[in-house]
């Protein structure tokens, strides 16, 4: 799509030399230097640098924001895959795959302190709350990392602890986008890119939920949700939508790692019109997102963020 080459164009322009310039690219960053250098939509970044150029900013000012959030990004991507044990990542051998569990986690770590430092380089009074900010929502993402394995899939579920997952792993998108408001001293703008951070990383997951759904055949990786014990907003509203029997049915399935039909269980959740009930809340997420937006004038920075949650749509003919 046209608007995730942008970001990643921004990255590749902006970005990136900004982080060759730092000089930290050793044989302990090689892992992490791997998985950042694939193609990817960068969109982080991106945003970061837009937020500063909405505030009536400079890519410059927050160069740091947008370095830290796709190294520290980047870092967590290799301890998922190492975690899911996937050995593909954006087309490529994952990093631990390539070289090795121990390497490949340790370089993510090194890069910690790293970021911190890159964050010190910010030329603000703001540069220690915005440090402080990046570490809390660091620690959001593994919290949201522990809950979704500590969840377990009941009828007493709290609602609130599914939504606090979706919350937590949208985490350094959030910090990405409000930083350079934060940095500008812009309190107006923090409140609506939060907002509009938190609304396209739910429609976002929603997204990438359900969209296995939409073709005819594939129905693996849903299944291998539910085969796993990983809740997902599609189980979730499945599951509130079956009577006892067919809850009974499905507990006996969640996180028991067996194969079941797929064929029969995808109908199922067809049935309860789980996907149109979804695509719905996607398209209703974006449309609120943009409409925070209308707080700014016409300009380019507007019109692509509009473009990058439009692109989180799905469309009901599609």
């Amino acid at each position: 799509m046209k608007i995730l080459e942008e970001f990643q164009k921004a990255f590749d322009d902006i970005v990136m030399p900004y982080i060759n310039s730092l000089n930290i690219t050793n044989q302990f960053t090689e892992p992490l230097f791997y998985t950042l250098e694939q193609k990817s939509n960068k969109f982080r970044s991106g945003t970061a640098l837009i937020s500063a150029k909405l505030c009536g900013g400079t890519y410059e000012d927050v160069l740091p924001i947008a370095a830290a959030v796709e190294l520290i990004h980047n870092s967590i991507i290799i301890q998922d895959d190492i975690a899911d044990s996937d050995i593909i990542r954006r087309g490529k051998q994952s990093a631990w795959r390539k070289y090795g569990i121990c390497y490949a986690l340790h370089s993510s770590l090194y890069i910690i302190p790293e970021c911190l430092r890159i964050l010190r380089q910010l030329k603000s009074n703001k540069a220690v709350e915005i440090e402080s900010l990046f570490m809390n929502y660091y620690q959001d993402v593994y919290k949201a990392q522990s809950g979704q394995v500590l969840l377990n899939f009941r009828q007493d579920i709290s609602y609130q602890s599914f939504l606090d997952v979706h919350l937590g792993k949208t985490a350094l998108g959030r910090w990405a986008i409000i930083s350079p408001a934060i940095f500008y001293s812009q309190k107006e703008y923090i409140n609506i890119f939060d907002e509009f951070a938190k609304k396209l990383g739910d429609a976002g997951s929603i997204k990438n939920d359900i969209e296995n759904f939409l073709e005819s055949g594939d129905y693996e990786p849903f299944c291998t949700d539910i085969r796993l014990g990983s809740p997902t907003y599609p189980t979730y509203y499945y599951f509130s939508k079956c009577n006892e029997n067919e809850r009974d049915k499905f507990l006996r399935l969640f996180g028991k790692n067996r194969d079941t039909n797929y064929s029969e269980l995808r109908q199922s959740i067809l049935g309860k019109g789980t996907v149109e009930h979804c695509i719905k809340k996607i398209n209703d997420l974006v449309n609120k997102a943009i409409c925070l937006l209308d707080k700014f004038n016409y300009c380019d920075e507007k019109e692509i963020l509009i473009a990058w949650a439009n692109n989180h749509r799905i469309n009901v003919n599609g």
